[in-house]
């Protein structure tokens, strides 16, 4: 008698749930155990620490069994991390519950920067336009006028922050 697996209830699942088993291979050839210390290092290190470093390998040390963390870090924040080196390790092993990492060797060079989803610009329309046209027409100076049509074109269609 073989076991029927239940079929699968409808509903979308969450992107999050899958990344572990997906990105595991690429993950281990860079030395990674898990994802989790690329996930969260913002959360271990700080959001100063995290814009200006990135981990790009874990490497068991030969001598004294443990890890040393490849971190790339920008050139000025270098200094500061070497500083917080004992900070940054006892961060980073109580993340994980155990000794993850002995030391941190650190590469000076700019990180890949955060990627920004981009704003979707609004469109002005004919009305928004028109109104924007009244608004400007009184101005004689013909420069100022259209300096002045162009940026309130461009604040009127600026997405709103949230």
């Amino acid at each position: 008698m073989s076991q029927e697996q239940p079929p699968r209830r409808g509903g979308m699942r969450a992107v999050g749930a899958a990344l572990p088993s997906v990105t595991k291979g690429a993950v281990a050839k860079r030395g990674f155990a898990e994802a989790r210390i690329l996930l969260d290092w913002a959360s271990i290190v700080g959001e100063t620490l995290a814009r200006h470093t990135v981990p790009e390998r874990l490497a068991r040390s030969r001598g004294d069994g443990g890890s040393v963390l490849h971190v790339r870090v920008a050139g000025a924040f270098a200094l500061e991390l070497q500083h917080l080196e004992p900070a940054v390790i006892e961060r980073i092993n109580a993340h994980f519950g155990h000794a993850a990492v002995s030391r941190l060797k650190l590469t000076q060079g700019l990180p890949a920067p955060a990627v920004k989803p981009m704003r979707r610009k609004r469109t002005l329309g004919a009305a928004g336009e028109a109104e924007l046209s009244r608004t400007v027409e009184r101005i004689g100076d013909s420069r100022l006028k259209e300096a002045l049509a162009r940026l309130g074109r461009a604040i009127l269609t600026e997405e709103p922050k949230a």
